[in-house]
């Protein structure tokens, strides 16, 4: 990707879209090898040039802002983790062929994490089950994506002491991922 991103800047110039998209590239797997740093600062330098060229509240900025919000969260910073959410939901919701979007569960789903970490599973729970009911149609229950916010539902019923709720919750989760995973 360093080598995509030279040869982006090469041909584009250091600010236009192709560029910012392979920075986002780069800050992603950058945080999927646990380089939170060296993930932050690629997309952080998405983000700005994302911003230069589609303006401050364009769809095109959720997924850099996503990012950014998972390096913070992955970092114990979810004062900023939230406020990269809010503001990549706050766009989604101006935008009507975002809402249907399927990074929406995703941003929900994070979101979920954010307020679960800083101790208000009340507030997570409520995300929570938003995402799992967009995952829903889109993926159906027996998807990872789906199952893992079934497992969260009833993590969070639990910590909160509804184990009546926990149970279907985790019962569901177990069902789907035996038919994905054998």
């Amino acid at each position: 990707y360093k080598e995509a991103l030279q040869r982006a800047r090469s041909a584009y110039g250091d600010k236009h879209s192709q560029v910012a998209l392979t920075l986002e590239n780069l800050a992603v797997l950058y945080g999927d090898m646990g380089r939170h740093e060296d993930s932050g600062k690629f997309a952080a330098q998405a983000l700005e040039l994302f911003e230069a060229n589609y303006g401050e509240n364009s769809s095109n900025l959720v997924y850099v802002l996503n990012n950014l919000a998972m390096v913070f969260h992955a970092t114990d910073r979810s004062n900023n983790a939230l406020s990269y959410l809010t503001r990549a939901l706050r766009i989604v919701n101006e935008n009507e062929t975002m809402r249907s979007a399927p990074i929406v569960p995703v941003l929900l789903d994070n979101l979920a994490s954010v307020f679960s970490r800083r101790g208000k599973p009340r507030i997570a729970l409520k995300h929570t089950r938003n995402a799992y009911n967009r995952f829903l149609p889109l993926y159906g229950k027996d998807n990872a994506r789906t199952a893992t916010a079934a497992l969260n539902l009833g993590a969070l019923h639990s910590e909160l002491k509804e184990y009546d709720k926990a149970l279907p919750w985790y019962q569901q989760a177990h069902a789907s991922f035996g038919k994905i995973y054998g």
